[in-house]
């Protein structure tokens, strides 16, 4: 083993350790044996009787010796009784990558939009394809024009519409994260016709392609993303005055702690929350996408 795997088994089998040392035979149903001892913790013998699995795959994995099959370490984590944070560690040790989802959830969520809903600025919910599930009023008119929820995908209105360029004074920067998230996207679901239907789409323009072929693969999207907006009635990035429409703005990404979620709130959160987007002209065009 090189220095690097000499260290992930070392975190494996502490990850394991500790788990095992949590939880007692009695907690996890099984009976107490008679030396104080034993009770104290399970053992990896307990842990294989929970599972059905031999107690040699039990002492290889906690030795990170060969490359446990998905559902092995589904039992081992159910045993354990591992968060779906803890299960996502314990798989990059495992296996050096996440555990796979088969699907998303593409279903509304009233206690979503309910949180979106007292968000003063826009703000959206939508599934791993940035399909728009519920949304906020000033999201509905800005984003979907008052049209159909259902129809509305965020990740084609920025990458594709050619407003969203008039409106996102960094397109070019949001543009190249919405990429990103989209890779990863299609590296979770590489068999969902749906995702790449979609790449496939955005692909079809030349900028976002460019993107997509010239910048590294993945890149760490962050929780907060800072940005400038041009105001409604002022998205014409040629005007004399545009630096005087330009809103700083924090896009808020916040992802759900569930593996099997993949449904996440984007908000754009301003300085003035009040008066952001309101024009007293009455304005509500663009003189760039008119041209």
């Amino acid at each position: 083993m090189g220095r690097t795997e000499v260290r992930r088994a070392a975190l494996l089998r502490d990850l394991l350790e500790w788990h095992r040392r949590k939880l007692t035979r009695a907690m996890v149903g099984l009976p107490d044996k008679v030396r104080m001892r034993e009770r104290d913790h399970l053992s990896q013998e307990d842990v294989a009787q929970l599972t059905h699995l031999g107690l040699g795959v039990i002492q290889r994995l906690e030795s990170g010796k060969g490359r446990p099959v998905p559902a092995a370490l589904d039992a081992v984590a159910a045993a354990l009784r591992m968060y779906p944070d803890e299960r996502r560690v314990f798989y990059e040790l495992a296996l050096g990558h996440p555990p796979q989802v088969a699907t998303f959830s593409s279903d509304p969520d009233p206690v979503l939009l309910r949180y979106v809903r007292s968000f003063a600025g826009p703000a959206l919910v939508v599934d791993a394809m940035s399909n728009v599930l519920s949304c906020n009023d000033l999201a509905h008119r800005w984003l979907l024009g008052g049209g159909s929820t259902g129809t509305a995908n965020f990740a084609r209105w920025l990458l594709l519409h050619p407003h969203a360029r008039h409106v996102v004074v960094d397109w070019q920067v949001l543009a190249t994260r919405v990429v990103s998230r989209l890779r990863e996207v299609a590296a979770r679901f590489p068999s969902d016709e749906r995702v790449q239907t979609l790449i496939n789409l955005i692909r079809d323009d030349e900028l976002v392609d460019a993107i997509w072929t010239k910048e590294p693969g993945l890149f760490y999207v962050p929780m907060v993303m800072h940005v400038a907006l041009r105001r409604p009635g002022h998205t014409d990035p040629a005007q004399p005055d545009d630096a005087a429409h330009q809103i700083p703005t924090d896009v808020v990404t916040l992802d759900s702690p569930r593996l099997d979620d993949e449904r996440r709130v984007i908000a754009f959160v301003f300085e003035d929350q009040a008066d952001a987007w309101l024009d007293p002209t009455g304005k509500n065009t663009c003189d760039a996408c008119d041209r």
